[in-house]
């Protein structure tokens, strides 16, 4: 906050306890003005860290954190039975007895089979890649990685 922003706080305060009522047209006066230049402050020190954002990263990204809504904490955690868990030990548990119940032991009996892509030995496949520089109909890889394979 400004200068200015605090001494027009500290009289709209002085102007309460003077006065003890909201409604007074010297506190909604001093009110009005104290909210003004207390958003004329915000928006000047966003300018001024918006324009400052190169030299001084750091201060940016800690004022982003601090305005926003996501909370860094983990709360208590309930689970299916409706036990609520506040200790960390305890709220470890039910991540990671939630998280396993996401993983499931698969069906190896009824595996989908991989198509083949190569039909025949490996020595007739090589044979058939085109060592060229640019793109053929089939395979294409560079002269100097197939060079020693037909050998």
């Amino acid at each position: 906050m400004s200068y200015k922003a605090v001494k027009l706080t500290k009289r709209k305060h002085k102007l309460y306890k003077k006065y003890g009522d909201a409604k007074h047209p010297a506190y909604v006066k001093a009110n009005r003005a104290a909210n003004r230049e207390i958003r004329r402050a915000k928006r000047s020190f966003d300018k001024k860290l918006a324009m400052n954002i190169d030299a001084d990263r750091k201060s940016f990204f800690a004022y982003v954190r601090s305005r926003s809504r996501a909370r860094r904490e983990v709360g208590p955690l309930v689970d299916t039975l409706g036990n609520t868990s506040v200790l960390p030990h305890e709220m470890a548990n039910e991540f990671n007895n939630y998280f396993a119940s996401v993983f499931s032991i698969e069906d190896t009996s009824n595996m989908p089979s991989a198509d083949k892509i190569f039909h025949g030995t490996v020595s007739e496949e090589l044979h058939e890649i085109t060592v060229t520089r640019g793109i053929a109909p089939r395979f294409s890889v560079r002269a100097n990685l197939v060079s020693g394979v037909y050998q």
